[in-house]
């Protein structure tokens, strides 16, 4: 662990400036990159959730339609 890191300082030192960098531009939250990223994921998500309903109800509807049909 320690040692690790003490070997590789030059580059611990740049991540965390990095990190420290990005702090600053958009505070400590997540950038708005990845807020934007989250929000598109839920809205798919929600977009293929209705699209599935609406496959469920036309598939009962067609099973209704078929039933009726078989007793005619």
């Amino acid at each position: 662990g320690r040692a690790f890191l003490e070997e590789n300082k030059t580059a611990v030192d740049s991540a965390f400036g990095r990190m420290n960098a990005a702090e600053a531009a958009f505070g400590k939250g997540p950038s708005p990159r990845v807020i934007r990223a989250m929000e598109n994921l839920k809205l798919a998500l929600r977009q293929q959730a209705e699209v599935h309903a609406k496959l469920d109800t036309l598939e009962e509807q067609w099973l209704r339609h078929q039933n009726e049909l078989e007793t005619l």
